[in-house]
């Protein structure tokens, strides 16, 4: 294994930009509360902690959320399970979750539940860090900390990082997989025994993340090999013979895994999704679109395909020439082109979603800047040809990076303020509200059409109806209509309860918003980084207080 020379400079310059990073990743991890789908994992995770799996029904609040009107799906109702995602984000987020159960301060409570995720989302980034020391030459370091800087500079893969969801979790297994797919197929410095079993292992543990993931790394790593012959051959490097021992742990992830998608009946589902929300050639199209356009915006596409194509350049003037890089240098190569595959193939996969949303493609951010790191290093170590230097590639590749980096100082300047600044949700304003008014918020009917596991998590009240139960024999202590797509079907629920029974106005101070905070970037509802305060009161959310409950020694005054 190759070590990194002892270089003060590279070492402070690493301590810095770690420091700067942890900052980023950790900094403010308390706000706001959870949104919707954060608390949808910490409530499934508290079923495990009482019945041992995420059960739908715990006698008081149903656990179904599913936007498919057909009856049942998602829901292994033979033993009330919910198998809409797979289990594997619900019991890693166990630990924390039970940890936070005898912590009263809701926002240190959401800080340790954030936190695992968080940490081993960024040991993942680190991974890919660790692999391109491996592929440079002796004395070579300055890549590892232009890896670091992109990172840094990816707002939307920190904010995914922070999230308590499978995002993080997919971004660490798929480091994995890649480091060790690289040490198999790139350096052959471990045997197939070790290499089979621990992508088989890893790629078992992904199922029960995303079998979308999984099949995408079906694909990279079974078909990878005729990809890199294809380019190698075009340029006349030395290609590798293709071992088929590769295909081993894919065919036996495959075997093993099929109870798991058996279990979540991940193909009855799919179908029905595909029925309810089917996809076109058009929409196909179009999430294609946006994760170019993403990568666009948010991180350096036009810088990685100028590299890219600046490579590419270099190559075949070696080619005319006859030349054949080094062993080394050419193993970078391979490297790169590998990324340069996951990024085409996942994005093909993940395309085929009914929805596409940031988060579904978030964990080929750091294999973006993996591969273009090593797009960069390669061209200041092939670009010299017959005495030329490589520096005249690097004034142009340092001209699309500034020019590229305009159109992210509001996102940086925006992510600055919110970890240090406290941000404040619609939820977070709804529970203090809450908390501060009524004395025992568990015994409490709370009506809402948003983010009801975010209440149900913090305080416990009965909020989650089963599907189809008579409203009228319900009479809420509090009604919190949210305004979203639903907000049309949803007015005439809010107004039988009104005319039911008797309802007094509470404007909060924040805006409305249908999230508590959200990573989105491309679609709304995107992420905010400043608290949206109302201009007006009335302009606040709108609660709706039941007149019996205020008139009971319930609430506080």
């Amino acid at each position: 294994m190759k070590f990194i020379p002892k270089n003060i400079w590279f070492y402070l310059g690493l301590i810095f930009i770690s420091i700067l990073i942890l900052i980023s990743v950790f900094a403010n991890l308390s706000y706001p509360l959870l949104w919707g789908d954060e608390s949808e994992t910490t409530v499934f995770a508290q079923r495990i902690i009482q019945y041992g799996f995420p059960k739908v029904h715990d006698g008081r609040n149903v656990v179904n959320l599913t936007m498919i009107p057909e009856k049942g799906i998602g829901i292994k109702e033979s033993i009330d399970a919910w198998i809409h995602l797979p289990w594997g984000q619900y019991y890693f987020a166990v630990p924390g979750v039970w940890v936070a159960e005898g912590i009263k301060d809701i926002y240190l409570k959401t800080a340790v539940v954030r936190f695992p995720f968080a940490l081993v989302g960024l040991m993942g980034v680190l991974v890919y860090a660790f692999l391109i020391s491996l592929f440079l030459k002796k004395g070579d370091s300055g890549p590892i900390l232009i890896y670091l800087f992109f990172i840094l500079l990816s707002v939307s893969l920190v904010l995914h990082l922070r999230e308590v969801r499978i995002y993080s979790l997919i971004i660490f297994l798929s480091s994995l997989i890649t480091y060790f797919y690289c040490r198999w197929h790139f350096l052959k410095n471990i045997t197939i025994g070790k290499y089979a079993l621990w992508q088989t292992v890893l790629l078992l543990f992904m199922i029960n993340l995303s079998p979308p993931v999984f099949l995408s790394f079906v694909l990279i790593l079974g078909f990878f090999p005729l990809f890199e012959n294809l380019t190698l051959n075009f340029f006349r490097q030395k290609n590798e013979a293709y071992d088929p021992k590769e295909l081993r742990p894919l065919g036996l992830s495959l075997l093993l895994g099929l109870p798991f998608l058996l279990f979540y009946e991940t193909f009855y589902v799919s179908s029905v999704f595909s029925k309810y929300l089917p996809i076109n050639i058009f929409l196909y199209k179009e999430h294609l679109l946006r994760i170019v356009t993403f990568f666009w915006r948010y991180d350096y596409l036009a810088l990685a395909v100028v590299s890219k194509g600046f490579l590419f350049a270099v190559l075949y003037l070696k080619k005319k020439k006859g030349l054949v890089i080094d062993d080394s240098l050419l193993t970078a190569f391979r490297v790169s082109l590998f990324c340069l595959f996951t990024l085409t193939v996942f994005s093909f996969v993940i395309s085929r979603m009914p929805y596409l949303l940031d988060r579904y493609y978030i964990n080929l951010v750091p294999v973006f800047i993996f591969g273009l790191v090593l797009d960069l290093y390669l061209i200041f170590k092939l670009s010299s040809i017959e005495g030329n230097s490589s520096y005249p590639y690097y004034y142009l590749l340092l001209f699309v990076f500034i020019a590229s980096s305009f159109g992210k100082i509001g996102i940086w300047s925006g992510h600055i303020y919110e970890i240090s600044h406290r941000y404040k949700g619609p939820s977070d304003t709804v529970i203090e509200y809450i908390r501060g008014h009524f004395k025992n918020p568990r015994n409490l009917i709370v009506e809402t059409n948003l983010e009801q596991t975010t209440l149900v998590y913090y305080l416990g009240s009965f909020v989650l109806r089963e599907p189809g139960i008579n409203l009228e024999k319900i009479e809420p202590d509090i009604i919190v209509p949210r305004n979203y797509i639903d907000s049309a079907d949803y007015q005439p629920v809010v107004d039988g309860f009104l005319k039911r029974n008797k309802y007094r106005k509470v404007y909060l101070d924040v805006m409305d918003y249908p999230v508590n905070n959200i990573p989105e970037f491309s679609l709304m509802p995107r992420h905010l980084f400043k608290t949206n305060y109302a201009k007006n009161i009335e302009d606040g959310l709108l609660l709706y207080l039941n007149e019996k409950t205020i008139d009971s020694n319930q609430f506080i005054r």
